[in-house]
Order: C-alpha cells, then sequence, then structure tokens
C-alpha cells in the first residue's frame, strides 16, 4: 500500500508540471514562453477569474491570454491582481511582479470594484511586465486611488497596452 501511494504521489507531482489546478471549477494549463518562462494560459472568463486568485496566491507568476476574454458577465468585482491598500494590517501590500501577456488579445467588460479605501486597478501594485493587452469596456471605480492598467508601478514595464474604460 505504501509503495502505491509512493507512486502515486509521484505521478500527482509530475502531472502538476503540464496543468496546474486553480480552483475546483478551472483548470489552468501552463506553456512555457520563448523567454523561458511558464506561463498559465487564458482562454475564457473563468480561466481569467482563476488565474487573478492564483496571482493573489503568488504575486511572481505568469499568464498569457490565448483569446479574447469577455469578463461583461462576471459578477466578482475582486477581478484586480495584488493586494496594495487592501488590508495594510496584515502587512501584503506586495507587488505583482510576474510577465503578463495579453498576447495582442482584449479584455472586454472589466469591473472592479471591490476596495472603498484602497487601491482599484487591473494591477494595484505593479513591478512587473504588461504586453500587448487591450483592455476595452472597463468600468473601475472606488478606492483612494484608481487607475486603468496601475494604480501603482514601480520598475514596471509596459509595452503595447491600451486601456478604453472608465
Amino acid at each position: 500500500m505504501k509503495k502505491l501511494m509512493s507512486i502515486l504521489l509521484t505521478l500527482a507531482m509530475l502531472c502538476s508540471f503540464a496543468v496546474v489546478l486553480v480552483s475546483a471549477e478551472t483548470t489552468l494549463s501552463t506553456e512555457v514562453g520563448e523567454d523561458g518562462k511558464t506561463y498559465y494560459l487564458i482562454g475564457s472568463a473563468d480561466d481569467y477569474v482563476a488565474f487573478v486568485a492564483a496571482a493573489n496566491a503568488d504575486l511572481s507568476i505568469n499568464g498569457k491570454l490565448t483569446a479574447d476574454i469577455d469578463m461583461s458577465s462576471v459578477t466578482s468585482t475582486a477581478n484586480y491582481i495584488g493586494n496594495f491598500g487592501k488590508n495594510k494590517n496584515v502587512g501584503n501590500d506586495k507587488p505583482y511582479t510576474g510577465t503578463f501577456d495579453g498576447n495582442y488579445h482584449t479584455i472586454f467588460g472589466l469591473y472592479i470594484d471591490e476596495v472603498k479605501d484602497g487601491q482599484n486597478a487591473l494591477f494595484t501594485n505593479l513591478e512587473g511586465n504588461v504586453k500587448n493587452l487591450y483592455v476595452e469596456n472597463a468600468l473601475i471605480y472606488g478606492g483612494n486611488i484608481t487607475a486603468g492598467i496601475a494604480s501603482s508601478a514601480t520598475n514596471a514595464s509596459l509595452t503595447n497596452v491600451l486601456y478604453n474604460g472608465y
């Protein structure tokens, strides 16, 4: 029995490199990009919500859109990456340091209104890279500082990023 458990655990660990389970509902695939980094692949609104949850647990992971994403039917307002100003009591104002590659796709209908006294943006504290992304018809409001892409950016890189919203 111990040998069987050992084999099963080994197989489970090997499989975790190809597909990463983020939530009970959504499994995100990964791929290694030309830059050698591992990217979570985001092809739907559900994938995006799962990526946000994963990125907020590990602010160094990388994401890559594989299709245009329509967020207009997503009811959650916590669609931001990062936690700057979200809960200063626990000292969790750490930046997102990963790479988010829009892959020349669009996030449409993004809605963020989660915090009344913190920062609201797609990325609330950015020290990573955002590239080849178009955010269209977004509604982001509330908070002390509100922005479209990043409410705070230090040593960040934004390349070919467009924002159209309120």
